[in-house]
């Protein structure tokens, strides 16, 4: 019953939407969109992987580091959170 309604929802609304050809992304078009589109995937790349060493820290995987404390966890859960509108 929901997969017919999401999908009757996504009909109705989407006959009325069609694509712009002029729309730009950032102010911008064609070329000039990759460098802000490289800039937002560098700094997404960055996060990941603080990420990253944050996670072995908290489950004590990073050689030569003890238990993690609070503040790790929190700074983990920080940097997801500012990643998340860059995925979008």
């Amino acid at each position: 019953m929901i997969p017919i309604a999401v999908s009757l929802g996504i009909y109705f609304v989407g006959r009325g939407l069609t694509p712009d050809p002029n729309s730009s992304l950032f102010g911008a078009r064609y070329d000039d969109a990759m460098v802000p589109k490289a800039q937002l995937g560098s700094a997404l790349l960055g996060l990941a992987l603080i990420q990253l060493l944050l996670a072995t820290r908290m489950y004590g995987r990073l050689p030569g580091a003890k238990s993690s404390s609070r503040i790790v966890s929190t700074m983990y859960r920080l940097t997801g959170l500012v990643a998340l509108p860059l995925i979008s």
